[in-house]
């Protein structure tokens, strides 16, 4: 690809565009993430193993199994908020409240989500562990350093890795041509813009997300809070997944709408030729 085919993306747009379509729509949101909640009743059975995560404190009785049992379905839900709110923004395919819908459409964005975010974020996340640990042993300034290039490593690594999301939307909305391929080919220069644009427009949400997590402590002895400081966790995990995926579905239609003009301009000029 000729560095003038390079497609810009204008990033500042991009986000405040995602950002005010999130905001304009929370009614819509919340149709979608409603029955999220529902975890919170699990989390009552279970323990409050969510809560517990967040907190040190010696009242849970929540178990390891109890809290991956959590996870499991807080990742399950989130895919379905993903799809749901792409599908809004995209094909202006209003949800229908308390319409929890599982398919196969879920399944390939869960496959895409384990293999571009999960699953490189886990790995990752092990060997800064190990590299870490090492250090703290050791206290060498060879470790050091090399832990250095292994942090810029894998920021680069995660960087380039951004730029395979719009197939997390295309499928969403069922659109086999856009490939990881494909998505990496069409975002060629914008890796920056892409990875960095996920980071800031989740940033009030995380923001809200770990002011919880220190006033959660004032719980700990109440099952009643614990259950609503839960809750709101939840629902602002649901509320992250559903503005970074207006960002990746706003990525989706600019990067979609002028790759398609650019080939159909490329065909133009060969007719004319």
């Amino acid at each position: 690809m000729n560095k003038e085919n390079i497609i810009i993306l204008p990033w500042q747009e991009c986000l405040s565009r995602s950002f005010g379509y999130f905001l304009v729509n929370l009614k819509t949101v919340f149709s979608i993430i409603i029955l999220g909640v529902l975890i919170v009743g699990y989390e009552a059975v279970a323990g409050t193993p969510l809560f517990c995560s967040l907190t040190q404190t010696e009242n849970c009785t929540a178990t390891q199994g109890a809290y991956i049992g959590v996870v499991a379905l807080t990742t399950l839900f989130s895919v379905y908020v993903m799809v749901a709110f792409a599908r809004f923004i995209i094909l202006k395919d209003t949800p229908r409240p308390f319409a929890l819908r599982f398919g196969g459409r879920e399944i390939k964005v869960l496959g895409y989500q384990l293999l571009i975010d999960v699953i490189p974020g886990v790995i990752f996340g092990q060997i800064i562990g190990i590299m870490a640990a090492h250090i703290n042993i050791y206290q060498d300034v060879m470790s050091k350093q090399i832990f250095l290039l292994v942090l810029v490593a894998i920021l680069i690594a995660m960087i380039m890795l951004s730029r395979l999301s719009l197939v997390l939307s295309a499928a969403a909305v069922d659109n086999e041509n856009m490939t990881l391929k494909k998505s990496f080919e069409v975002t060629r220069g914008n890796s920056n813009k892409i990875f960095w644009g996920n980071i800031v427009i989740t940033l009030p949400i995380i923001v809200l997300m770990t002011v919880l997590g220190f006033v959660s402590n004032i719980a700990a002895d109440s099952l009643v809070l614990r259950l609503i400081f839960s809750g709101i966790f939840l629902i602002l995990i649901f509320l992250n997944v559903a503005v970074k995926m207006s960002f990746n579905a706003h990525l989706y239609q600019y990067f979609v709408y002028f790759d398609n003009k650019r080939t159909e301009d490329a065909e133009a000029r060969a007719l004319d030729e």
